[in-house]
């Protein structure tokens, strides 16, 4: 099959999710660009390999894959791939925690993008900015910048854009604590992505809804969302979404009190994490798995458990995750902490369990 062919080909498999059979294709297709020497079909190539890599979170592949189509662009002088590489290496430092490398990096994208008056390039690079921002722990800015991309993708006519900033104000909402505002969000998305049969955005809306669900107690409700949305993401081969969506399961089975449940969830996410190399899950784990640990006795594990998680949120600078750590040490020590007030969250968590949004 000629290289033309192949591209059409990956372009096929990854509307279809099967991000593992377009990266083979693509590699075949890179293979024969490089060999006739046409750069532009290297670059096409090398892009498409680092966004299937991406969402298959093989994150330091993805940004290597990035850096090869940041090199061919620079040669050809072509401005909106190179920033199309920049923010893919954002995406996916910032998949790994790194919000402020990530940060830096679309700053630069974006810069190229206003440039060049590129509109749909600036609205998925404030899109990814709201996300960092999400991260690093400034709700009220994300929440901003997740708007202004909403905005961007409407005057586009692009509904697609438009669903992925519901699911990302829907996060940011139930990270705040507006569960209902949330749910709202989330089911508007959905609607989007079951009308455009896509996938990945389903499943996204799926364990989003799931959360709101989780939050505001309806916890069977909430189960069935989850599990629609895990068997899309293994059939996807997702690994990222599924560590979280996990992660979600494990805390509302601490919270129903079922425990070996609960540790068999987390215990996937944390082997998830691991593999993806994603420190903020990592702390999500030990805040959860803390909470497992005091409601069944053991005092001093939980504390060293939450104590680690303090220390990877503090080194990293996620201040929601650290706010979560430290609200349960001042629940283990009958103290007051007000750390959420002041990052725009509106939780009131008195005692354990404590459903962690």
């Amino acid at each position: 099959m000629d290289p033309e062919a192949l591209l059409s080909l990956a372009e096929y498999l990854r509307a279809r999710s099967k991000y593992s059979e377009a990266v083979v294709t693509l590699k075949k297709a890179l293979k024969s660009f490089s060999i006739a020497g046409n750069n532009e079909g290297g670059l096409l190539s090398s892009l498409s390999i680092a966004d299937n890599l991406r969402m298959l979170g093989k994150f330091r592949n993805a940004i290597r894959y990035y850096h090869i189509a940041f090199e061919i662009s620079k040669e050809m002088r072509d401005r909106k791939s190179q920033a199309d590489s920049i923010t893919g290496t954002g995406l996916s430092l910032r998949a790994m925690g790194l919000w402020k490398e990530s940060l830096k990096n679309f700053r630069s994208s974006l810069e190229i993008y206003e440039s060049t008056d590129d509109i749909e390039g600036i609205a998925f690079v404030l899109w990814a900015v709201g996300g960092a921002l999400r991260v690093k722990g400034d709700i009220n800015s994300a929440i901003d910048y997740f708007r202004k991309a909403g905005d961007l993708y409407r005057r586009l006519r692009d509904i697609q854009g438009e669903g992925y900033c519901y699911c990302a104000l829907g996060g940011a909402h139930r990270v705040a604590g507006h569960y209902k505002m949330s749910h709202s969000y989330y089911n508007k998305a959905n609607i989007i992505f079951v009308k455009l049969r896509d996938k990945f955005g389903t499943a996204y809306s799926f364990c989003g809804t799931g959360n709101s669900l989780r939050m505001m107690g309806q916890f069977t409700e909430a189960k069935s969302y989850f599990r629609s949305a895990l068997r899309i993401y293994r059939r996807i081969g997702d690994i990222v979404s599924s560590a979280y969506t996990l992660w979600s399961m494990g805390m509302l089975y601490i919270m129903e009190s079922r425990y070996l449940m609960a540790d068999r969830y987390l215990n996937t996410a944390l082997h998830y994490f691991k593999k993806t190399g994603d420190v903020r899950g990592k702390s999500y784990y030990l805040i959860a798995r803390s909470q497992k640990e005091f409601l069944t006795g053991n005092i001093n594990e939980s504390r060293k458990m939450l104590n680690s998680a303090v220390h990877i949120t503090h080194k990293w600078g996620f201040s929601i995750e650290k706010c979560h750590a430290l609200l349960l040490l001042s629940i283990l020590d009958q103290k007051d902490v007000k750390c959420y007030k002041e990052i725009g969250m509106h939780h009131k968590f008195k005692s354990l369990p404590c459903n962690i949004p």
